[in-house]
């Protein structure tokens, strides 16, 4: 049975999963301000999943019915990355200009393959 979902965004092919499970639905497209609003609560959401994702991997538990504790936290991060897409499509910017954006940074700036943690210690001034 397919998950009641009320109140939300939702990716395009829901309703008519809800449809086809014999449930009575609303469905209407978002206005440009309603879709920005919309795709930053669903960002949130899918945030705070990927969070209780990675946490039942730390525990060795399976996540959302998912055994596979890594597969669960690349769910997340993918619904997460299609949502990012969305607001991207919302301002016109597009996958490859996306891509662009983030090889520059990469080059300028490295990643976060090292995941490293800096602090200002006492008596160092930000510039």
């Amino acid at each position: 049975m397919v998950d009641l979902v009320t109140g939300k965004v939702v990716r395009d092919k829901i309703p008519s999963i809800l449809a086809d499970a014999g449930l009575k639905i609303e469905v209407r497209t978002l206005s440009e301000w309603e879709a920005y609003e919309a795709l930053i609560d669903k960002l949130s959401e899918e945030g705070v999943e990927m969070v209780e994702a990675i946490n039942a991997y730390g525990r060795g538990e399976a996540y959302d019915g998912i055994e596979n504790n890594v597969r669960g936290v690349a769910e997340e991060i993918v619904d997460i990355i299609e949502v990012l897409m969305g607001i991207g499509k919302l301002f016109n910017i597009l996958p490859e200009d996306i891509q662009e954006v983030m090889d520059r940074k990469y080059e300028e700036r490295g990643g976060y393959d090292e995941v490293l943690f800096v602090r200002l210690l006492d008596g160092t001034e930000k510039d």
